[in-house]
């Protein structure tokens, strides 16, 4: 059993959330969590898979390249998800691929779907936004150093996103998005050094999808099968404050999912999709794990706009966040909400809900 942090969904809601310097040593402990649980996953779909190569070569790769793999939303989704074996060993192989064999070329993309492993320019879109680097074709990535995931098909949807019809940006849009997820991630450093060790640790990679039947609202989605994907449509047409807010706000998905490994909010998941609240920040319909998913994102997001008030550069963003937010908490005693289905949550998940209640006032 993979130890989570001591109390659960309590600490990593009041320690983490809170962006102050014991918040470090939550992001440690889910950092280990995380890497733990999927090279456990792997080495059993490797015993199972009976490959002894990909065995030594698993055994054999570098760390960067083993860490890349752990931190790789595409292997944990094959894991989670149930993915072919086929699928885990030609990432696997990619990564050994990309750090040993410099002068091996093959149609593949890496883990982290940044890197594709020839020379000649993969079909499809994504070739406009690659370049040559060490005779390999490269995709943009943002400061520090969390790269942009051109591997997906642009035919999958994201419908919890709102996005059925997906396109990738044009390639004017992307240099217009690198840039402003960089000023994003430069603003979410200036207000918190923890929040943004948060975001580099939590945020593996970046889709960037662009919806055309609503090319005005921008908006940002992430899942716990693929832990560490973050996911932004029309990030072209966000502004730098709400990037920094999207990238935030998956992080702090991505946070209270890795907890989840091993200790999950709800006792009864299917009765808990037929619990729905109405969310005082959104007002969208959320079933009762979301929902206090949201919770928890509110109450980060809170804070870390709060941050922004105390330092020495203004955000005009930060006072009106901090009032919408504050009022979405004001709307909704959380503590009565969550003992209506008190049975079906866990004993963390309530804890973790009544220490919200009671600190989201006093900041």
């Amino acid at each position: 059993m993979i130890r989570t942090p001591r109390s659960g969904h309590e600490e990593t809601s009041l320690a983490l959330l809170s962006w102050s310097p014991r918040s470090l040593q939550v992001l440690r402990r889910l950092r280990h969590v995380r890497l733990t649980y999927v090279a456990q996953q792997i080495s059993v779909r490797l015993i199972t898979y009976g490959d002894s190569e990909l065995q030594r070569c698993w055994e054999n790769l570098p760390l960067c390249a083993v860490e890349r793999i752990l931190r790789s939303p595409a292997v944990c989704q094959i894991l989670r998800n149930e993915g072919s074996n086929i699928e885990l060993e030609k990432l696997i192989r990619a990564e050994f691929i990309l750090a040993s064999a410099p002068e091996y070329r093959v149609a593949r993309w890496c883990a982290l779907g940044e890197t594709w492993l020839d020379i000649e320019y993969p079909p499809g879109d994504e070739k406009i936004f690659l370049c040559p680097v060490n005779g390999r074709l490269k995709g943009p990535s943002i400061r520090l150093g969390i790269p942009i995931d051109l591997s997906l098909p642009q035919r999958i949807s994201y419908p919890k996103a709102g996005l059925h019809r997906p396109q990738n940006p044009n390639c004017a849009d992307m240099a217009l998005i690198v840039n402003r997820l960089n000023q994003a991630v430069e603003i979410v450093e200036n207000i918190s050094k923890v929040c943004v060790l948060s975001v580099k640790e939590l945020v593996s990679n970046i889709v960037l999808r662009t919806d055309r039947l609503h090319p005005f609202a921008m908006r940002s989605a992430s899942s716990a099968a693929a832990l560490g994907r973050t996911v932004i449509v029309n990030a072209q047409c966000g502004n730098v404050a709400s990037l920094a807010e999207a990238l935030v706000h998956e992080a702090i998905h991505t946070a209270v999912s890795i907890v989840e490994l091993n200790c999950p909010l709800l006792s009864d998941p299917t009765a808990g999709e037929k619990a729905i609240i109405k969310s005082p920040w959104t007002g969208s319909e959320l079933p009762l794990h979301a929902f206090l998913h949201a919770c928890m994102v509110w109450f980060g997001l809170l804070n870390f706009w709060r941050l922004s008030q105390r330092g020495t550069t203004i955000f005009p963003h930060a006072r009106s966040r901090v009032q919408e937010i504050e009022t979405g908490f004001a709307r909704l005693e959380l503590k009565s909400c969550v003992n209506s289905y008190a049975s079906i949550v866990s004993i963390s998940g309530v804890k973790a809900i009544e220490r919200i209640s009671e600190s989201v006032f006093l900041g």
